[in-house]
């Protein structure tokens, strides 16, 4: 997760879509992170997408991106800042167990997010997890979407620890 995390911060960088703030040097990130058990040729796979979510005060608008950057192509700030990585992939039988393997890897890489990126302009970028299961991770967020009486959407903050 932790590189994901500074490849996501390097990528913003290079596309210039940070909003420069020299009055904050610490700003939080929203990432979100969903998992989703399919079936591809009679096999199930367990998958792990994991993307950023525009925030207006973190990243240029379009109209802004056009502004600082006439001579360049116009572009779609939001497509570019929410486009998904593949963070794991692999094969799973649909037992408890076996989806359970990749428990501890996950766990590991979380913790590893309490380290913040740095970007360009220096400042710190700290990650938030939204966390969703399941095929329509959009409709659960836009809907805070329910099934029965639990609610798909999980906010992760890690305490810090000294």
């Amino acid at each position: 997760m932790k590189q994901i995390s500074e490849e996501f911060t390097k990528e913003q960088d290079n596309m210039d879509v940070f909003r420069v703030n020299t009055n904050k040097n610490k700003v939080y990130r929203h990432l979100k992170f969903w998992h989703d058990h399919s079936d591809i040729l009679n096999r199930t796979y367990f998958s792990v997408m994991v993307q950023c979510l525009y925030d207006k005060d973190l990243y240029l608008t379009n109209e802004e991106y056009a502004e600082k950057f006439p001579e360049r192509k116009s572009v779609d700030v939001q497509g570019l800042v929410e486009k998904p990585k593949m963070y794991i992939f692999g094969q799973s039988k649909s037992k408890d167990i076996d989806q359970l393997s990749y428990s501890k890897t996950r766990a590991d890489d979380l913790q590893s997010l309490e380290t913040p990126t740095i970007s360009n302009c220096k400042t710190e970028i700290h990650d938030i997890l939204r966390i969703f299961t399941g095929d329509n991770p959009a409709r659960q967020f836009g809907a805070s979407h329910k099934r029965g009486e639990i609610i798909h959407v999980c906010v992760v903050l890690w305490p810090k620890t000294t």
